[in-house]
């Protein structure tokens, strides 16, 4: 019934093709093994009604790893976003359907761009965004539109305003919940990002509390970051700096969680793109130099990485501890990664490539990582249409 109003609603204004195709090849060297993941992506849909009292959107999604298909097989076929829109009035907008959510500098929320689930919410999403209210608001009823999220629910509210020109405030309160495991989890926080001449910085911080079994959850994270760039610069010299830090557990004793729940983040962004550490009971010291050459954006970045507290475990970017047992050894650090990074557009086309390097410390070396190096290369062409 819905799809039908939908597709009513579209026949009656101007189609907007949306989507894109990547192509992305992912080598990997470990323990004298070589991990080759080649990927096909693709999305494709449309967008109609933008800006009009009533739209929506209708995307499919496919994803392919080339390297274990074979003739008979087609891939992963998936609605990636589909919602129909309506302006309420001015300045504020409902959608009722599948759609992606991204906020602020997404280390809380992301729409995981080219995920191969294609990371989506099925809920009820409401906008005010109008200069006549001195807050833009956005708030969510929504459970995961992935597989594997029966029984979960995601809802929230996210406020953001411009105080001055140069200075933009936001606050929020989500909650994520699981219902098989009695996981209720609250997040509030907030964020200050500068932004003046050459100069930006930021920070940001969450506590989160409620629920999980038998155990009541206190956890925090922040995050400090700051970058000087000369955008009227031929060569657009780039230096930043950042500071992630989100906590651990520092009993298992006790009747308090305190590993910090990175809900929907953007993880491959903040915590090294061998994607080997997540948002969970983790350090991290960021550095990174960039500079556009021949009209390539190339920049290096260097992280130190370590756990918050040694009596938690070390977790993966999608939540799962490795089970790591550090009851005799108290030491934090996991390890080193160096990311050299290359983009060039072309028109509609993008070409990425990267070069990683990740030299293990004590924690890594105790867990299923040992004590090698890991090697890692991509390269991607990308191209997105609108």
């Amino acid at each position: 019934m819905l799809l039908s109003s939908v597709l009513v609603i579209a026949s009656s204004a101007p189609l907007v093709l949306d989507g894109g195709v990547r192509v992305r090849s992912h080598i990997v060297q470990h323990h004298n093994t070589t991990d080759h993941n080649p990927q096909l992506q693709s999305r494709l849909g449309i967008l109609w009604g933008k800006n009009k009292t009533f739209g929506g959107k209708l995307v499919l999604q496919d994803a392919r790893r080339l390297s274990e298909m074979t003739s008979s097989q087609a891939g992963d076929l998936m609605l990636h976003q589909g919602y129909a829109s309506a302006q309420l009035r001015q300045g504020v907008r409902l959608d009722v359907g599948r759609r992606s959510l991204s906020l602020g500098s997404q280390r809380l929320v992301s729409h995981a761009a080219w995920s191969d689930s294609g990371r989506a919410f099925d809920g009820v999403f409401l906008t005010l965004k109008d200069p006549r209210y001195p807050v833009a608001v956005t708030a969510w009823a929504t459970q995961p539109g992935t597989p594997g999220s029966m029984g979960k629910r995601f809802a929230g509210v996210y406020l953001e305003r411009s105080a001055l020109p140069s200075l933009h405030l936001e606050a929020w309160w989500m909650r994520k919940q699981t219902l098989s495991a009695q996981h209720d989890r609250h997040t509030v926080g907030a964020a200050a990002r500068l932004k003046r001449h050459n100069l930006s910085a930021e920070f940001e911080g969450s506590y989160q509390f409620g629920d999980q079994a038998e155990r009541s959850i206190a956890a925090w994270g922040g995050a400090l970051q700051a970058q000087w760039r000369a955008t009227q610069n031929r060569l657009k010299p780039a230096l930043g700096a950042e500071l992630n830090l989100v906590s651990g557990d520092m009993s298992d004793d006790d009747q308090v969680d305190e590993t910090f729940d990175s809900l929907y983040a953007a993880e491959h962004r903040y915590w090294g793109h061998l994607d080997l550490m997540g948002g969970r009971n983790a350090m991290d010291i960021h550095v990174w130099a960039g500079a556009r050459l021949a009209k390539t954006d190339i920049s290096i970045h260097g992280h130190l990485l370590s756990l918050h507290s040694a009596a938690d475990d070390f977790y993966l970017r999608n939540g799962s501890g490795r089970g790591l047992d550090l009851g005799q050894d108290s030491a934090r650090d996991v390890g080193a990664e160096i990311d050299l990074v290359a983009h060039k557009k072309y028109g509609l086309f993008s070409v990425k490539t990267g070069l990683s390097v990740f030299l293990p410390g004590t924690v890594a070396k105790a867990s299923d990582l040992g004590a090698d190096p890991i090697i890692g290369g991509y390269i991607q062409l990308e191209s997105r249409f609108k």
